[in-house]
């Protein structure tokens, strides 16, 4: 459900290796877009997608925005949907040796999922229904006494517990040559902790943006990745991801006195500091969002706050 995203594109390295450079870091991009709009739409409909690694930079802690030309309007305590109420109320009590957290979705109909990576990819989710296991060749796995379905899927394996009152969780292993041993013993050590959320930089406010709410925060400490669906509008603010925007004459439009470019159905406002905000119509919407609807939703997503990311990086 989504225009932008996954990855970094290499295997989560060692926490003393220095992050790679600008140009290294966008060099991925480009094919990670396609690969992250399918991983989105998981998190929209609820079906299960085959996935491939996801990289997070992880380097020093540092996550102040710093806005070049409207200081202003960054807060740390206000502007867009705090997601904690929404709550992220659980976490594996075992990951293999060296995962960290590289990404939080949250979807408004009720299904929330975490993501690590070391090497692999982990997610762990938690719905209101299992994933549709459909003709796939599937087993019976014993979590904790539940019976639960497992079955492999593209370069890994896949997991479906039902937990909690009507709830179900599911993990997701990919890229992995111990893909069911290690979702196996992943499922097994979810535990329910005290509820988290994601803080979204972002919101939009105009009327276009209707409908159910799909948001994610992913990347690393220093370079990430938020992205926001509401209804038919899709914002997506970069931090260091992308690398720097570069204005030219193509850049005729302003957003908030920022220079921005309205090209191919999609708005991208340079906010400076290696920031941009982009403005494009969602996958599932059923019609192309016109120029002034774009318009409106950019302008609509100040003030732009400092999320709290500290928790990419880190192990739960």
């Amino acid at each position: 459900m989504t225009h932008t995203e996954d990855r970094l594109r290499t295997a989560l390295a060692d926490y003393d290796v220095a992050a790679p450079a600008v140009p290294e870091v966008a060099a991925g991009i480009q094919a990670g877009i396609r690969r992250r709009r399918q991983q989105r739409r998981w998190a929209a409909i609820g079906t299960t997608v085959a996935t491939v690694a996801a990289v997070a930079v992880t380097v020093p802690l540092h996550l102040d925005i710093s806005r070049e030309r409207h200081p202003e309007t960054v807060q740390a305590a206000s502007g867009p949907s705090d997601y904690s109420a929404r709550a992220i109320n659980y976490a594996p009590t075992w990951l293999p040796p060296g995962a960290t957290e590289i990404e939080r979705i949250v979807n408004e109909a009720g299904r929330t999922a975490r993501v690590f990576a070391a090497g692999q990819r982990i997610k762990v989710a938690d719905a209101p229904n299992p994933d549709k296991v459909a003709d796939r060749k599937h087993e019976t796995v014993s979590i904790d006494g539940v019976a639960s379905v497992g079955f492999p899927t593209a370069g890994g394996y896949e997991l479906q517990v039902p937990w909690r009152s009507g709830r179900w969780m599911t993990v997701t292993i990919a890229k992995s040559k111990t893909a069911r041993q290690d979702a196996i013993r992943v499922a097994g050590s979810v535990k329910t902790v005290t509820p988290l959320g994601i803080r979204l930089p972002v919101s939009c406010t105009a009327p276009v943006c209707s409908g159910t709410r799909v948001a994610s925060i992913y990347g690393g400490p220093t370079a990430w990745l938020a992205t926001i669906d509401e209804g038919p509008v899709e914002l997506v603010l970069s931090h260091n991801y992308r690398g720097p925007a570069v204005p030219d004459k193509r850049w005729t439009r302003t957003v908030h006195g920022d220079k921005a470019r309205l090209a191919a159905g999609k708005l991208t406002v340079d906010l400076g500091a290696g920031q941009t905000l982009t403005a494009t119509t969602a996958d599932s919407s059923p019609r192309k969002l016109t120029n002034d609807e774009l318009m409106q939703a950019a302008t609509s997503a100040w003030p732009i706050i400092n999320p709290d990311c500290s928790w990419l990086g880190t192990t739960p």
